[in-house]
């Protein structure tokens, strides 16, 4: 006949021995505090309506303790949660006034493979035009300078819907140009910056 398997020894059971019926062993040679504390404990020990109340108070002690370490590390995300994003300095609306022969439009560093979404509208006056550009702007050129170069440079028109994706990381401009001599021209310019990151 096979003998009943074994139970695995218990790491607590000293523990659990303490608690119904032992006793902390004192000695003389130990410091001063640490015999206070052990008295104390033994004094706890000595009553079973004592020692009920202590393990009640410990367990008490770790169930708030979890808890605690559980909002800690959820808290932040709670908190967080119902705040608006920072937003991005290219995600705007704007209205510009632009002299004939000048540049207006917004800068800003973009990610690569980000995108920038956006149109303009041209306000007035009737009959008026703007030239739309997007330039890489590395440092603190003109942005007439810059304009001389564009990634991508548009007919004379009056409104326009684009979609940018950035080929590196960079700043990189979206400008409008005033090709109409003598005429003060006003727009609208819209844009959106895009991540190409999921969500944190």
């Amino acid at each position: 006949m096979a003998d009943a398997p074994k139970e695995a020894p218990d790491p607590a059971a000293w523990l659990s021995d303490l608690m119904k019926e032992g006793q902390v062993p004192i000695r003389e040679t130990e410091p001063r505090p640490t015999r206070v504390v052990k008295q104390g404990f033994n004094w706890v020990l000595e009553s079973p309506r004592r020692r009920k109340a202590f393990a009640y108070s410990i367990r008490v002690l770790l169930i708030v303790g979890m808890l605690g370490l559980a909002t800690a590390a959820i808290y932040p995300e709670l908190t967080n949660a119902g705040n608006p994003p920072v937003q991005d300095p290219l995600t705007q609306q704007a209205t510009w006034t632009i002299p004939s022969g000048n540049v207006s439009g917004v800068v800003g560093l973009v990610t690569g493979d980000d995108m920038i979404e956006g149109n303009f509208t041209l306000l007035g006056p009737p009959n008026g035009t703007l030239v739309f550009y997007i330039v890489n702007a590395p440092g603190n050129e003109s942005w007439t300078h810059l304009v001389e170069h564009p990634l991508y440079e548009s007919a004379p028109l009056t409104h326009m819907w684009f979609n940018f994706t950035a080929p590196l990381t960079g700043n990189y401009g979206f400008l409008l140009y005033n090709p109409n001599p003598g005429v003060t021209e006003e727009a609208i310019l819209t844009t959106v910056y895009f991540s190409s990151l999921p969500p944190a």
